[in-house]
């Protein structure tokens, strides 16, 4: 009796307080309101598109210059006719998931009107370049024999597609306004960008024979050479449209 009284009236003060908390609420969120109305969190929308695939974000406004963006890249595709020297003439596939911040600051007028713009950004992507050879089309060398090999299978060459990589840039961009509310932007610039390393695996159960293997380390040796000597700075460039509330 004294249990099921005492159970009652911790449920009955845990109500009351409930609706004491309820109500406080309620007035400090109007009073709040009353003397200053909230902002808006988000005071954008952006979409485009840029050497790193599909673009879609938020901006907001930190001053009557200078802007925060945040947002997400996105692409899958063969970039083969861009890459000179592709393996044995197979598809190089570029597969970029990335988040991007990225700073800006109008040079000469306010982010209402049409200008000039300083954009500082950081992407952190997984970043995976690849490319396949079908080993068993291959000859290779064995005791000054030309032989195939028909149970090796496919080779798959990557960048590290787990490995999470940090791509800083600086561009110049430039915002024309379409309306009060639409606005239109171009940028070039350039950023840096550092490669995972090449792994390689094949689709058989066993690994291949030394024979094919010291072929695929030559491959891949050749493919890392050829990468060390291309310049970590490239040039970046973007398209977009962002939508202001």
């Amino acid at each position: 009796m004294l249990l099921e009284f005492f159970n009652g009236f911790t449920r009955f003060t845990r109500q009351i307080l409930i609706v004491s908390l309820l109500d406080s609420s309620i007035v400090l969120c109007s009073a709040a309101y009353a003397s200053d109305p909230p902002k808006n969190l988000v005071d954008a929308f952006n979409t485009g598109i840029s050497e790193k695939g599909l673009y879609i974000g938020i901006s907001k406004n930190l001053s009557e210059r200078d802007q925060f963006e945040f947002g997400l890249n996105y692409v899958e595709a063969d970039y083969s006719s861009f890459v000179p020297g592709y393996v044995n003439d197979e598809p190089v596939n570029l597969s970029n998931q990335g988040l991007q911040f990225s700073y800006k600051r109008h040079l000469f007028n306010s982010l209402d009107q049409s200008g000039f713009y300083l954009k500082l950004s950081g992407d952190l992507s997984y970043l995976s370049i690849s490319s396949s050879v079908d080993l068993t089309k291959e000859t290779y060398k064995l005791d000054n024999l030309d032989v195939k090999c028909s149970a090796c299978g496919n080779l798959s060459i990557e960048t590290d597609p787990s490995q999470l990589v940090f791509i800083p840039s600086l561009s110049l961009g430039y915002q024309s306004n379409l309306s009060d509310q639409l606005k239109v932007h171009f940028g070039l610039g350039i950023q840096y960008v550092d490669l995972p390393d090449i792994t390689w695996n094949t689709d058989t159960e066993y690994p291949p024979p030394s024979f094919v293997g010291s072929k695929i380390d030559e491959l891949v040796n050749d493919i890392n050479s050829s990468a060390n000597e291309i310049s970590k700075y490239l040039p970046t460039a973007f398209v977009s449209l962002s939508y202001h509330f």
